[in-house]
């Protein structure tokens, strides 16, 4: 099953459950973009030998207050997780993000994973991520990386080397964050849309 959602400024935010059948794959996508007020919760629960992957691109501006939970539990063997967020915060943006994995008892054999990558563009932007691993089982494998952190100024002054323009550098590196996700949304109408939401016109 793939679950693919844009949210913008004026978007009513939505949460999801989703229980993952044994030998069944989950992958879901979730983009925001622009101001975001408000909680999103996504819970899953993985049966034997089954997969989920959750994607999240987040690029929050303006007065965003923003919060994600997240929790997977492996109930069954052989279970495999992955999630990963990326992306940026400006202005006065504020994201906290809560990543739980559980391992539940007979949950032996699988593994889980979560990764963080936010980029601030202004020292008012907060970012606040709070992971977290659980086991009750032995013989499983968690793991979990996170990195916050300001625009690299070498690759501010090369772009401006190159004649780039400030507003234009910004949406280069807004893009970047998040490009390995948009890379993997196959929806045409999707795309187009969140191409609109940040403001570039080469779609």
């Amino acid at each position: 099953m793939n679950v693919c959602r844009l949210f913008t400024s004026n978007s009513p935010l939505q949460s999801f459950n989703f229980e993952v059948e044994s030998g069944r794959n989950q992958n879901i996508i979730l983009i925001f973009i622009g101001e975001i007020i408000g909680k999103v919760d996504v819970n899953i629960l993985l049966n034997e030998s089954s997969k989920s992957v959750v994607k999240i691109a987040t690029v929050l501006t303006g007065n965003s207050d923003f919060k994600l939970n997240y929790t997977v539990k492996h109930v069954g063997e052989k279970s495999k997780s992955s999630f990963n967020l990326c992306g940026s915060l400006d202005n006065k943006a504020k994201k906290t993000s809560n990543m739980q994995i559980i391992f539940e008892k007979g949950s032996s054999n699988s593994e889980g994973s979560e990764k963080e990558k936010i980029t601030l563009f202004s020292e008012s932007a907060r970012n606040v991520s709070s992971p977290s691993i659980l086991c009750h089982e032995e013989n499983v494998h968690g793991a979990h990386g996170m990195s916050t952190g300001h625009v690299d100024e070498k690759i501010r002054n090369y772009l401006s080397s190159r004649g780039i323009d400030k507003v234009s550098i910004k949406k280069i590196i807004v893009r970047s964050d998040i490009q390995t996700i948009i890379n993997s949304i196959k929806d045409e109408n999707v795309l187009k849309s969140i191409y609109e939401a940040l403001g570039d016109e080469r779609y």
